[in-house]
């Protein structure tokens, strides 16, 4: 069990521990998106399942003008989220919520990015991820149906998927972009609203 440690995401070290997952390299792929879509532009993002952070935090290093805001329920990922925001002398750009997902949440933003708890139960035991937090990785496709049900609030969404999920999601998010992982799985979907 990782009890504290630095991984290393974005060019920058992340502090991690066993309450939040580790970031992980195919989640820069999101990070490159972003900045290369959003360069120079006045945006609002909210970063939903914040966990250590490296998504956020890399994506405003890089956005001059934009601001966010990350929602974890998880109040040991929250502390773990406000070291690394605090690091990189963020906190003055990046807010944090503590949250159960989007419940009641009605603050509209111009983007959401997640990495949404996505494996099965059945998948996390197929795996053997005992050493990851169970909030972080179990949640099959109810977490991208929540983000369906709130698409209202966000002009562009950036989700990171099981890529086993795929042609069921598209029945939801049918105008998506599909952006492949590094070994050529399609892990991301990118929806305008």
């Amino acid at each position: 069990m990782i009890i504290d440690s630095f991984r290393f995401f974005y060019n920058n070290y992340f502090f991690t521990n066993q309450f939040t997952l580790d970031p992980r390299s195919d989640s820069e792929i999101l990070v490159d998106y972003i900045i290369n879509k959003f360069k120079y532009q006045h945006i609002t993002i909210l970063d939903l399942g914040i966990g250590t952070s490296c998504l956020i935090s890399s994506i405003i290093m890089h956005l001059p003008y934009a601001i966010g805001t990350g929602i974890d329920i998880s109040t040991q990922a929250i502390k773990v989220a406000k070291y690394n925001i605090n690091s990189f002398q963020l906190n003055n750009r990046i807010n944090i919520i503590q949250n159960n997902w989007l419940d009641k949440f009605e603050k509209p933003f111009d983007l959401l990015i997640s990495n949404p708890p996505y494996l099965s139960m059945e998948e996390i035991h197929q795996y053997k991820l005992y050493d990851d937090p169970i909030i972080a990785l179990e949640g099959g496709l109810s977490k991208y149906i929540d983000i369906y049900h709130k698409r209202y609030l966000f002009k562009y969404m950036i989700i990171e998927i099981n890529p086993t999920h795929l042609d069921k999601l598209l029945k939801y998010f049918s105008n998506a972009i599909v952006i492949n992982d590094y070994i050529n799985l399609p892990r991301f979907l990118f929806i305008e609203n």
